[in-house]
């Protein structure tokens, strides 16, 4: 007899994040489209600060670090809880976890910059380097060079940005998604729509959505000089 089989749990997601030979990384709001639905899911926003009402008033954001719930904190004691995954007392443990971690003063997560890499890619991409010279031999190269010879850093390479009308459409999606995702956040928080706006742009004035522009630096004189010496240097050894 004809047994209607059972649609698997989440289809749409495993066929999208699975590709031959792959995995895709799938963004927040995608991934909400896919789920819903399927299963029910709860967002935690690691950009709201403050206590664990969610409110963080003026005084609160003046207060120091130490004093506010750590992200782990936020975690456990909102998004667990409110879910009952997790109960009162484990709340309250990791708070007092915080209060006696010394460790959480000031911690910065800077995450290292692709630009030599990408310099690596588009030399090998114009035939600028060869074998036996290696993809992060080269990337190392040019960190090198320019921190320790000309004494600068990653910030000093000429870059390529998105033209002026295109930041206003980025943010634009920016916003409209954060309200459809998170939208008591957007309306009420003082993290939430205003924040937004201004992180932008404080972001575009350090030319944070721009890109290395590699054809100019392989196009240098000084540049090309220093690709062919390492390339002489690996072919000797």
């Amino acid at each position: 007899r004809n047994i209607k089989r059972p649609k698997p749990l989440l289809p749409t997601v495993w066929k999208t994040l699975r590709r031959p030979g792959q995995l895709r990384y799938m963004h927040t709001d995608e991934l909400v489209q896919n789920l819903d639905g399927a299963l029910p899911y709860k967002l935690f926003n690691i950009h709201e600060r403050g206590g664990l009402d969610g409110a963080r008033s003026t005084q609160q954001q003046q207060q120091q670090f130490e004093e506010e719930p750590s992200l782990l904190s936020r975690f456990v004691c909102k998004t667990l809880n409110e879910t009952g995954a997790a109960s009162p007392a484990a709340c309250q443990k990791s708070i007092e976890l915080d209060k006696g971690n010394k460790s959480m003063d000031v911690v910065k997560n800077r995450s290292p910059t692709l630009f030599y890499d990408a310099l690596a890619l588009a030399a090998y991409d114009k035939g600028l380097v060869r074998r036996p010279l290696t993809r992060l031999q080269v990337a190392k190269g040019f960190q090198d060079f320019q921190t320790q010879v000309l004494k600068q850093s990653h910030y000093n390479f000429p870059v390529v940005c998105p033209l002026k009308q295109d930041y206003q459409h980025f943010l634009n999606y920016s916003l409209a998604m954060e309200e459809r995702l998170l939208p008591h956040f957007y309306h009420s928080s003082p993290d939430g729509y205003e924040a937004h706006v201004e992180n932008f742009w404080n972001s575009v004035d350090k030319k944070k959505y721009c890109w290395i522009d590699t054809e100019s630096i392989l196009n240098d004189k000084m540049w090309r000089s220093h690709l062919e010496q390492m390339q002489n240097q690996a072919e000797i050894r």
